[in-house]
């Protein structure tokens, strides 16, 4: 896309493909030095990181072919795993290490005291009822 990101079309969206594209960049070799979609794809999430230092896709994204982050700029913790990878595997840490360790943050703050995660409701269940056949 213009932006950098790459759509997705099994995970939302932007985010998820992004991550999978740079990951399967930096295993042929690349990298942020070397190669113009990294230096896209990072500047894309930096772009779309939330003010507390998470990221949240809306499912919008999607049908949309737009990047829509999650009402109210709310985070998700899957994204935001996705988005901390892109940045940890385009190096941002060389750069400046601020918007990683704020992304880690909010990991952190979010695990629960058994190590896992809490639930996050997905709003494209809310699109059908449980009991319907789709």
């Amino acid at each position: 896309m213009v932006d950098g990101s790459w759509y997705g079309n099994w995970g939302v969206c932007f985010i998820y493909g992004t991550f999978f594209a740079v990951r399967g960049l930096v295993a042929a070799g690349k990298c942020y030095n070397n190669c113009e979609a990294i230096r896209r794809a990072v500047r894309f999430i930096l772009d779309t990181q939330n003010t507390e230092g998470g990221w949240g896709e809306s499912y919008l994204s999607c049908p949309r072919k737009k990047y829509i982050p999650l009402i109210g700029n709310k985070t998700n913790v899957v994204n935001t795993g996705q988005a901390l990878m892109v940045l940890i595997m385009g190096n941002q840490m060389k750069r400046d290490p601020l918007p990683v360790h704020r992304a880690a943050k909010v990991l952190i703050n979010s695990q629960m005291d058994n190590g896992d995660f809490p639930q996050q409701v997905n709003i494209v269940l809310s699109m059908f009822p449980i009991n319907s056949n789709i």
